[in-house]
């Protein structure tokens, strides 16, 4: 079932024109059906999905990658993740698709086998897609992390937002 922002509502994701097959990523989990037993608590339940969630004896949102066949529109691949993804896709001609994620990490996953090849931790949530841009013939790719509110413990806090750039 779709997580509450959907999958890939405001994602965006990305298109591989040579293997015709659009690439998302989101989230899925418990959003409907669920019943509040208890009173949320603003401090802690940020959202309150997890707790209603658990309160019916459903999982808690999490996050997946898709691998959708244009041509059919069925799912062919499907990698899945502990947290929802708010960052979008970018894939490249080298068969990478690249994400961020709510805790941090900057990951880049195999087109062909949605296997995570290489992961950065950036320290601060990323909820930008990436880019990539080349200059003098060599190409990097490019994230905003931070700048959105965000949960660690009980603390809400607005840290900095940063521009990360790796070459390729």
């Amino acid at each position: 079932m779709p997580w509450w922002s959907a999958s890939p509502t405001f994602f965006p994701p990305t298109f591989d024109a040579t293997r015709m097959v659009a690439f998302a990523v989101g989230g899925e989990g418990c959003t409907a059906g669920y019943t509040i037993k208890t009173p949320m608590d603003e401090n802690k339940d940020w959202v309150g999905l997890r707790m209603c969630c658990q309160e019916v004896g459903r999982a808690a949102a999490h996050g997946a990658l898709w691998a959708l066949d244009v041509r059919t529109g069925k799912i062919i691949a499907k990698a899945q993740f502990p947290l929802p993804n708010e960052s979008g896709m970018l894939s490249t001609g080298g068969d990478l698709l690249f994400t961020g994620t709510r805790d941090g990490h900057f990951i880049v996953y195999d087109a062909d086998t949605l296997k995570e090849l290489w992961s950065f931790s950036l320290g601060t949530p990323i909820t930008a897609p990436p880019i990539t841009y080349s200059v003098g013939g060599k190409q990097y790719v490019a994230v905003v992390a931070g700048g959105t509110t965000a949960l660690r413990g009980a603390v809400l806090y607005q840290p900095s937002a940063i521009v990360a750039v790796f070459g390729l």
